[in-house]
């Protein structure tokens, strides 16, 4: 899975999400060139519903079925957001 900023660059790639325990442990690649692992713990998760607002919450099943079906249509993993069909 790759983050990108506003401008499309890669910020962070993620290559594996393993859970260890209480915690998952996230691997992968930030800005191109330094392997970073990142550990969450179950206080982690709590402390983000701070950031996971019902408004999200509400818009995550659309987001979720949308990527599910430009991945199908698209399956290079090119997202088609902004272009047209």
């Amino acid at each position: 899975m790759k983050l990108k900023n506003p401008y499309g660059k890669v910020a962070i790639e993620i290559s594996s999400v393993k859970a260890e325990g209480e915690i998952l442990v996230i691997k992968g690649e930030a800005l191109g060139s330094m392997p970073i692992t990142v550990h969450v713990t179950a206080e982690d998760i709590w402390e983000s519903r701070r950031f996971l607002t019902w408004s999200v919450w509400r818009r995550l099943p659309v987001l979720f079925v949308r990527g599910a079906w430009r991945t199908h249509r698209h399956p290079a993993g090119h997202s088609q957001v902004g272009k047209p069909a």
